[in-house]
């Protein structure tokens, strides 16, 4: 994927939606998490793992992006801390 790319076919057009969902999905998941375990600032995690995956692929591929995303992932596992009583 190219940062400027001509939208010539109904598949560029749906594979970007479809990637856009997904990404959206991922970190709608990621808030959700974070607010059940009272994390400070939920929306903050999931908005940038969102930002993360849609910049690294842009900037790289889809491939990169899997990765960006599982670091961003792993850093958010390893700070969360279960409050619950």
């Amino acid at each position: 994927m190219y940062l400027v790319q001509l939208v010539n076919t109904a598949d560029v057009l749906l594979s970007s939606l479809l990637v856009l969902i997904a990404f959206a999905v991922v970190g709608g998941s990621v808030t959700l998490n974070a607010r059940h375990h009272r994390m400070a600032n939920p929306p903050a995690w999931g908005l940038t793992l969102f930002a993360v995956l849609l910049l690294a692929t842009v900037m790289t591929d889809l491939r990169g992006a899997v990765l960006f995303g599982l670091l961003l992932v792993g850093l958010y596992l390893a700070v969360r801390r279960d409050t619950r009583v």
